[in-house]
């Protein structure tokens, strides 16, 4: 690759504010600008943690105006849009809404802000190209496609990993699109062990870019520790990838 890949990086959701912001500190000294800001959490257990929401509004808000960032954040629903638009700079459509088809026209119509739309578990790549379409009835291709694994029959039995990563489909969508294509080895690994080689295989391939979870303590972390990579572990990736 001739160009830097994008990096959205950050944690799963905006916890607490101390591990929030100790996460920024490290990721703006790696020049990495675009931050994962997880506020609304949709998740398969009631009983797991939801995010911050609406709670975590002014902190994102006001630290923004200290510490310039891009924030990234999913959108889960129509009437989250207005608290949301006053400091979000990208909007994540999650792999549960990628065929929320209402969500979609929506932000197609009321925003001209970049989209990222992730793919869903079980979508093919016409259904997921479909999606993308409803993004871009009046945008000019101001959406990010972003492969974050599916659910195949390796996720009967018990494995290692979340999901089956589909690495191959960014040839596929490179046939197809001209979008911009990242990849999430956070999410179709599920396991901070496999992250590096998997992203490392995405850029090969021809992503554009990557979105990685990182975190301080990843630890404690209320959401999806187990694949969130430490600051050591995320530098090392950057190493890896030749960022710097």
């Amino acid at each position: 690759m001739t160009e830097k890949p994008l990096i959205i990086a950050g944690p799963c959701s905006v916890d607490t504010e101390y591990r929030f912001k100790s996460t920024l500190d490290y990721l703006l000294k790696y020049d990495i600008k675009y931050i994962r800001v997880g506020l609304h959490k949709p998740r398969t257990s009631p009983h797991s943690f939801q995010g911050l929401g609406e709670q975590a509004y002014n902190y994102i808000s006001q630290l923004k105006k200290t510490t310039p960032f891009v924030v990234v954040s999913e959108i889960l629903s129509e009437s989250d849009f207005a608290g949301m638009d006053t400091f979000v700079d990208i909007y994540q459509v999650g792999s549960r809404n990628m065929d929320n088809y209402n969500l979609l026209k929506y932000l197609s119509k009321n925003t001209t802000k970049p989209v990222l739309l992730k793919r869903g578990a079980s979508a093919t790549v016409s259904e997921y190209l479909s999606a993308a379409d409803y993004l871009n009835q009046t945008k000019a291709n101001n959406t990010y496609l972003c492969l974050r694994g599916i659910r195949t029959f390796e996720q009967i039995d018990s494995v290692a990993m979340r999901n089956t990563p589909d690495l191959a489909t960014i040839l596929t969508l490179k046939d197809h699109t001209p979008l911009p294509i990242l990849f999430d080895p956070s999410h179709s690994t599920g396991n901070y062990r496999y992250v590096n080689d998997v992203a490392r295989a995405a850029l090969v391939l021809g992503a554009d870019g990557l979105m990685i979870e990182t975190c301080t303590n990843p630890e404690t972390a209320l959401c999806d520790g187990q694949q969130s990579l430490n600051q050591q572990q995320f530098h090392r990736l950057l190493e890896q990838i030749n960022y710097f």
